[in-house]
């Protein structure tokens, strides 16, 4: 279809992408894109019920008369948050294409793509995270260079991204005050794991320091609950959303246990045995980040184990992992480049769910034109936006494979 109006190309959305935005996101997401979708949430807050403290049991009649226990289940109480994807292109920009359908089809598609594909990453960072909204930490600043903890984190970044820090990780305190036009990055390089600005840093953040933690601008306690604090690294103390998990932290929060240096394999039989030990019998999926994956992979070719396949909503994206003998029966051990490189995740996977108020994520309209007008700017906006929140179920199921 010849996008030569911006109208034309606003009705040809629907028919390129036929399985929504989604269908954008989901190849570089492989978790996020596997876990249920719920669309219909309404009210005030989600309620998630979880039973951990059972109910007393013996071999005599008047001892379990005597002990019984008051079933009194606590819940989980969930409220979503909101996000956003925008871009924008100039209407001299807009004017240029419109000689060639051609060129317009492009321009358009890539305010798309650049939009939605934005809103994606953002969300599954969001999944990986423990609801502070940290993307990485300083290890050391110097002048216009930061030079991150982990070169991997360098992924959450790019080139004009504004930034902001804080001594804390977001689930706490404040981020520090910004000056002049706000920190922005003009360079990144990937393998050493380094952000440039123009001028100084701190310039921009004059408190900035080793060992803050970065956000993007904006984000800071976004309050959005990933594996990061519903199975987190280190035992809970306190409680979450709700719940007390300091009572009983493994069927509150999963298993955790460290690989004490030994390889992926061996790591992972040990792992299970304990997961399934902790009552965790239902995990069917294991993520480890790339580093990780493809020390498994040399092993796997090695042992000859199986390739499987896990899918989505959408039939044509699928991800190919390995299957593996455990505790549990089996598993598949999947790649997600979002997996932080400290531990892996081993989870049952129709636990998790993606809750939203519509479809996640939707298009701003305005008069029903998808092709926005810009208040301050000589120029035309697309506007992505959602209102979702990640929920696990019995938590029990899930574990962390700390490295």
């Amino acid at each position: 279809m010849a996008y030569n109006t911006e109208s034309t190309f606003a009705k040809a959305l629907t028919k390129k992408y036929k399985m929504g935005l989604k269908e954008i996101g989901y190849p570089e997401t492989p978790f996020l894109s596997m876990i249920k979708k719920d669309t219909s949430f309404g009210g005030d807050k989600d309620v998630s019920a979880i039973l951990y403290q059972g109910l007393n049991a013996s071999t005599s009649f008047q001892v379990a008369m005597n002990r019984r226990g008051t079933l009194d289940p606590e819940a989980f109480e969930l409220d979503v948050v909101e996000a956003y994807g925008i871009a924008s292109v100039t209407n001299k920009a807009l004017l240029k294409a419109r000689k060639s359908p051609e060129a317009m089809g492009v321009l358009m598609d890539m305010l798309v793509q650049s939009a939605t594909l934005a809103f994606w990453r953002e969300a599954t960072w969001r999944l990986w995270g423990n609801g502070g909204g940290a993307i990485g930490k300083i290890a050391t600043v110097s002048t216009s260079t930061i030079t991150l903890t982990s070169a991997n984190d360098a992924r959450h970044f790019q080139v004009g991204q504004t930034i902001e820090t804080s001594t804390a990780d977001g689930t706490s305190g404040s981020v520090k005050a910004t000056v002049a036009d706000g920190a922005k990055i003009v360079k990144i390089d990937r393998d050493l794991g380094t952000l440039t600005c123009t001028g100084n840093w701190s310039d921009y953040i004059p408190t900035i320091a080793n060992d803050d933690f970065i956000f993007n601008e904006g984000d800071f306690g976004h309050n959005c609950f990933g594996v990061g604090i519903w199975i987190p690294e280190t035992t809970p103390t306190g409680s979450f959303a709700g719940v007390d998990r300091s009572k009983d932290p493994v069927r509150t929060a999963g298993t955790r246990h460290s690989a004490n240096g030994a390889d992926v394999e061996d790591a992972l039989i040990d792992f299970f045995k304990k997961l399934n030990r902790n009552g965790g019998r239902g995990a069917d999926t294991v993520f480890l980040d790339p580093e990780k994956f493809a020390e498994f992979q040399k092993i796997a070719a090695a042992k000859s184990y199986p390739i499987v396949q896990s899918n989505t909503d959408i039939k044509h994206i699928t991800f190919k992992g390995y299957e593996i003998p455990t505790a549990n029966g089996s598993a598949k051990v999947m790649l997600d480049p979002e997996c932080p490189s400290t531990a892996a995740l081993a989870t049952k996977m129709s636990n998790w769910t993606m809750i939203s108020m519509g479809e996640t994520p939707h298009w701003e309209q305005q008069s029903g034109d998808k092709v926005l007008v810009e208040v301050a700017a000589d120029a035309k906006q697309l506007r992505l936006k959602g209102y979702y929140q990640f929920k696990c179920e019995n938590p029990v199921d899930s574990g962390r494979l700390i490295w």
